[in-house]
């Protein structure tokens, strides 16, 4: 009796510490196992992994709280990054807008807790990033400079401060030269500003229909000489 009160003890002290999903009996049946059994020790490495992710998982969560966020985004975040979420937050916060029910605005909290200063060119140069994915979602391929110097300032407000052009052009700066945008004078003579990953993409397209259209100047088909 005594053995099973101990079990018992153990099972409880077990759940209430790591506050797992694992059901009581899956504990109960390999505490009552047989030391040989030949199945024992692979279940005990088995129960081990889980309940060192877990403890992984509930690391991340209580990371990712202190920062602000709630217990549902916190979640979708570590499912997209995995446990090694504190590094990426702390490498990049704004990687956070990946993450599916978190916007700029929540990522940019995340960031200013975590250290980052107002006018850091990260943060500014990540605003104009954004303002550059939005407007990829509405069909549109780049932004002029004078586009991404009104709009940054709307985004990155905090309080009603605001930051200036010069904070913005740094921050566009910094990301033209980590080579995340860049940047195009077309023949009107203004610049456009293009997501790297957008621009590598255009290009690729822009030059598979030259090739095509080459192809077809040399041997055109049939139908097209008669």
């Amino acid at each position: 009796k005594q053995e099973k009160k101990t079990q018992s003890n153990r099972q409880e002290k077990m759940l209430d510490l790591y506050k797992t999903k694992l059901k009581k009996q899956d504990i109960s049946s390999i505490l009552n196992s047989k030391v040989n059994n030949k199945t024992l020790g692979t279940d005990i490495a088995d129960l081990s992994k889980q309940w060192e992710a877990l403890r992984a998982d509930r690391k991340a969560l209580i990371f990712l709280s202190s920062m602000g966020l709630g217990d549902k985004a916190a979640q979708n975040a570590i499912k997209h990054f995995g446990t090694n979420i504190q590094n990426v937050v702390r490498r990049d916060p704004y990687k956070l807008c990946e993450v599916e029910g978190i916007k700029f605005k929540i990522a940019d909290r995340v960031a200013l807790k975590n250290g980052m200063k107002f006018d850091d060119p990260r943060r500014s140069g990540a605003g104009v990033e954004h303002l550059l994915f939005l407007g990829e979602r509405n069909g549109n391929i780049c932004m002029t400079e004078e586009e991404l110097f009104e709009g940054a300032p709307r985004l990155l407000e905090r309080n009603g401060r605001f930051p200036g052009k010069s904070s913005v052009e740094v921050g566009l700066k910094y990301m033209l030269d980590n080579k995340r945008l860049y940047q195009e004078v077309g023949a009107d003579g203004v610049n456009r500003i293009y997501t790297t990953e957008h621009f590598n993409i255009e290009t690729r397209l822009y030059e598979a229909l030259e090739s095509r259209l080459s192809a077809l100047a040399e041997k055109p088909p049939d139908d097209l000489v008669k």
